[in-house]
């Protein structure tokens, strides 16, 4: 019988907090699961995954917790030691759990493997470390004697195969201790894990994989969140040959300022290449020579409150990208405060909104960084990377759909979350925010549910900033070959 195989998150794009894996199990076994027979099939996976990704390693140390996941350790020891692998274990707290225990058992019964109490001093043998040292249950803080063990082991080079989370991790709010280890791999148990797909649990994961061990949870389990991944799955469908430049309604972005011109040209030009049928930018009387001379597709206008007027039920109006803090600026909130329509609000609006502004009648979109949610919210901005789930959370009573800009995305629509699965460091660069901010507005001034222009402006996005950095690398990245960028990661066909 082939073991289970553990399969890229891409294929599984329901996330779950460690609670409601934990949850899962617990009524499994009422119903009469024997859970312990996961457990091998975990150490099988494992055994399998090490065989696929590391197929020249002899030798492997496995940190070994005192619960569960404990005992998914002792399991794949035995397992590896079958194959003639070398296995030491650092086995720092006595197994507690029954399966822990039933798992040493069974493997001391039948070698007799190293076991180590504190990591060697020497670790230039080892060719692969995996964790099972803390699973979904862990809550910080990380205790002192591991994290001095994981900052030697993430300063040593070697590679690290995390299982179910890397350990320091919080598998329900993703909050990580800063000596979590970094995982080369991170197969994840049963289901894909949230926290290891955003923010700083995005970071210590490395490449996500999902051993089900032949398990569907979300037929039972509601998911926390929905990983995009596949471009192509949220594309719209195409266009009738009737269409016209009327059916793809229109993006008004106000902005525009001395010295911030180009914010609201990037977000006007991407809201082009998103595919809105027009582009109206409202900048102050004084820009609108130089901002006209900037690009021949974009139509410029002096800001007047009469032009408010104009703007139809279908088309959004963008504010933020060029804004500034200025008189102008409190001039556009001021007039703007009874509008009514689709608003979505980014950079110095969101600036404005943490100072008191607002737009009670309007259906709003924020796309705020992790200092701007900050402001929000009253936090820093470390708060928001280690809480990203429970700052949507508060950010949702804000408006009607949001998307936090950290690594791996979180947005929020009407109840749903979704995490996106694609983006880079490179991308943290002056203008990308004005290019997103285009790319939502034009999709959402094309009619398609605001939760599906949420996911496809940010996963779009995210797939032309990885497709850039793959032609030219992550440093050289402008925000404006994202607009060339959005035609290459487009689906073909």
């Amino acid at each position: 019988m082939l073991p289970p195989l553990t399969v890229s998150t891409a294929s599984r794009p329901w996330l779950y907090q460690g609670q409601q894996v934990l949850a899962f199990e617990a009524a499994q076994a009422e119903q009469g699961q024997d859970l312990y027979q996961w457990l091998q099939q975990a150490a099988q996976s494992l055994a399998w995954h090490l065989e696929l990704h590391f197929p020249s390693v002899t030798k492997v140390l496995i940190l070994v917790g005192s619960g569960n996941n404990g005992g998914d350790g002792y399991a794949l020891a035995k397992l590896l030691l079958a194959k003639g692998i070398e296995v030491t274990l650092l086995v720092a707290l006595p197994a507690k759990s029954d399966f822990a225990l039933r798992a040493r058992h069974e493997l001391l019964s039948a070698f007799a493997p190293r076991i180590l109490e504190q990591l060697p001093d020497d670790l230039s043998e080892q060719q692969l470390v995996v964790d099972t040292v803390f699973g979904c249950s862990f809550r910080l803080p990380l205790p002192e004697a591991w994290a001095v063990i994981f900052r030697q082991l993430n300063s040593s080079g070697i590679p690290i195969l995390a299982v179910d989370l890397p350990s320091g991790l919080d598998a329900n709010s993703a909050q990580a201790d800063p000596d979590t280890l970094r995982a080369t791999h991170t197969v994840q148990m049963l289901a894909a894990k949230f926290a290891c797909h955003t923010a700083w649990g995005a970071h210590f994961s490395g490449q996500s994989y999902v051993a089900t061990l032949g398990q569907e949870i979300q037929l039972s389990v509601q998911p926390r969140a929905h990983l995009l991944t596949d471009l192509a799955a949220v594309w719209p469908k195409a266009r009738d040959k009737t269409w016209h430049k009327g059916r793809s309604g229109t993006v008004w972005i106000v902005g525009g300022v001395e010295g911030m011109q180009g914010a609201a040209i990037l977000a006007g030009l991407a809201a082009l290449r998103a595919g809105a049928g027009k582009v109206i930018v409202l900048c102050p009387k004084e820009q609108q020579a130089s901002l006209a001379a900037m690009s021949m597709d974009l139509m410029v206008m002096p800001f007047a409150p009469q032009s408010l007027a104009e703007i139809k039920s279908q088309d959004v109006l963008l504010l933020g990208p060029g804004l500034g803090r200025s008189h102008f600026a409190q001039q556009v909130i001021s007039q703007t405060y009874l509008f009514s329509g689709k608003l979505v609000l980014d950079a110095d609006a969101l600036f404005a909104m943490a100072q008191g502004a607002d737009w009670p009648w309007a259906t709003k979109v924020i796309t705020p960084h992790p200092l701007e949610a900050a402001r929000l919210l009253g936090l820093d901005t470390e708060e928001v990377l280690q809480q990203p789930l429970e700052t949507v959370q508060r950010l949702a009573q804000l408006a009607q759909g949001l998307i936090l800009k950290v690594n791996g995305s979180l947005l929020h629509c009407q109840g749903q979350y979704s995490v996106v699965a694609a983006g880079n460091p490179g991308m943290a660069k002056a203008g990308m925010g004005d290019v997103l901010a285009g790319m939502l507005s034009a999709l959402w001034a094309q009619d398609l549910p605001l939760g599906s222009a949420l996911c496809l402006a940010a996963l779009w996005h995210a797939k032309a900033g990885d497709a850039l950095a793959a032609e030219q690398g992550e440093l050289s990245l402008l925000a404006s070959d994202m607009l060339g960028a959005l035609m290459r990661a487009r689906p073909r066909g």
